[in-house]
């Protein structure tokens, strides 16, 4: 097999196993680790949901109440950092994109029309999240939370720490142009 044809291997694989963690509630991918950079410059990392992904648009999707620090954050600076872990599998996917905050709108409105009635309390808090109090909801108010977050993706880093060997990968997106390269562990 040719470095060409385990790149594409690889790239593929990934793909697909994160299609199955966005529908597969027992998959270790499906809750990863979103990083942002806060407006004053700080880091954040937070834990989120995955909840769609679509290879051919390189795209990831998550849920958040739009009152959340993270949108903020990506409002301010849309770049963000996807951190997956498969402590079984020994493998680490590292994706970097850029984020769109959907608030409203075909995709926000085929999203919020598919949670389940108990998620929408999720999105019903009275308070914004990391508010000082008690959480009280009101489901009427879910529509007006409930936000979309798509990341484009536009490089890749993939790490299989095997006892055998790590081997480690690199993808970048450009356009329709794909890089694709082994990189030292």
């Amino acid at each position: 097999m040719t470095d060409t044809d385990s790149l594409l291997a690889i790239v593929t694989e990934v793909w697909a196993t994160l299609g199955r963690a966005a529908v597969d509630k027992q998959s270790p991918l499906r809750w990863f680790t979103l990083a942002t950079v806060s407006p004053d410059g700080q880091p954040e990392a937070r834990t989120v949901v995955l909840r769609g992904v679509d290879r051919s648009l390189r795209r990831l999707t998550l849920y958040t109440d739009r009152r959340a620090a993270k949108v903020l954050a990506l409002t301010a600076n849309p770049t963000a950092s996807c951190h997956f872990f498969d402590a079984r599998r020994m493998l680490q996917y590292r994706l970097v994109g850029k984020a769109e905050i959907l608030t409203e709108g075909p995709r926000w409105d085929e999203h919020f029309h598919r949670l389940p009635p108990t998620a929408t309390e999720d999105y019903a808090a009275l308070l914004a999240p990391g508010s000082v109090g008690v959480s009280k909801r009101d489901t009427a108010l879910a529509a007006d939370y409930f936000t979309v977050v798509d990341v484009t993706v536009d490089s890749l880093d993939w790490l299989n720490l095997s006892r055998d060997g790590h081997l480690r990968a690199r993808f970048d997106w450009q356009g329709q142009n794909t890089f694709a390269e082994f990189i030292v562990p």
